[in-house]
């Protein structure tokens, strides 16, 4: 008997109810300490690491996204795969790629559980809670690059897209790109979880942390003035590049013009 349908729904299961145990404590945390001066600080949102939570969140949404619509393109028999030029032999099925983010939804909700239960010292603390965070940043990378043979593809074209107007402008790659266009958010959350954990931030409590915001990076004018407003700039302008080279290759002024008009 084929179990892998039950297997997917149990796990599906339990990441429901992980979910409604943070939102729970998340939820039992604020009405219990309503007259708190401090009070954001009590649930996860006011907590150091929550953007670093909302970055990987914020891929695995779009993992979800992905695997829905492979789901709902084959329901209605649209050649995705022709049409984003994949090779087959290398493209997962819709089942494969929802297990694959039930998974990372179990490792994300457990990460996110962990680190809020150390910062309220309800669980015992042998290390600083911003380790699960550096936790669940090692296990999106992991799998962002494996396997290879799969995620490769996608890298080469991140990497077309980034180098436009150098390289062709491929289907996928406009798909691409214009799903960068509506990840603005997301890349700053990233921005500020590279800052988090590479300038050390990660192994300090919660309290140290509020109580010191003036001698972080978050402050500083690199940050606020240069790498948020470039973060802000970049997907437009891969975008109006990717336009400019199409009608460069095809000489059509409509859409191509129209469209880098619409990024400039």
């Amino acid at each position: 008997m084929d179990w892998s349908q039950l297997r997917f729904g149990y796990r599906l299961g339990m990441a429901a109810v992980l979910c409604v145990w943070v939102f729970w404590d998340c939820l039992w945390q604020l009405l219990h300490n309503p007259s708190s001066s401090y009070t954001s600080s009590f649930t996860i949102g006011g907590t150091p690491a929550f953007p670093v939570f909302r970055a990987c969140g914020g891929l695995l949404i779009i993992h979800w996204c992905w695997g829905l619509s492979t789901l709902v393109w084959n329901r209605f028999r649209i050649n995705y795969i022709y049409l984003f030029e994949f090779d087959p032999r290398t493209v997962n099925s819709s089942f494969t790629i929802l297990n694959e983010a039930v998974d990372e939804t179990l490792v994300f909700l457990i990460c996110m559980l962990l680190y809020y239960k150390s910062c309220l010292d309800s669980i015992p603390k042998p290390f600083a809670s911003g380790w699960y965070a550096f936790a669940l940043v090692a296990y999106t990378f992991k799998c962002l690059v494996t396997p290879w043979r799969i995620r490769k593809g996608l890298w080469v074209t991140v990497k077309s897209v980034v180098t436009a107007p150098y390289t062709e402008s491929t289907f996928f790659g406009t798909y691409v790109a214009d799903v960068f266009t509506s990840m603005v958010k997301v890349l700053h959350d990233w921005a500020w979880t590279f800052c988090y954990l590479l300038s050390g931030d990660f192994l300090e409590t919660k309290h140290h942390f509020f109580k010191h915001p003036d001698r972080h990076w978050q402050a500083s004018v690199a940050y606020v003035n240069v790498l948020i407003p470039l973060l802000c700039l970049l997907p437009t302008w891969f975008r109006l590049m990717q336009c400019l080279r199409r009608y460069h290759d095809t000489g059509s002024r409509w859409p191509n013009l129209a469209n880098a008009f619409k990024y400039r």
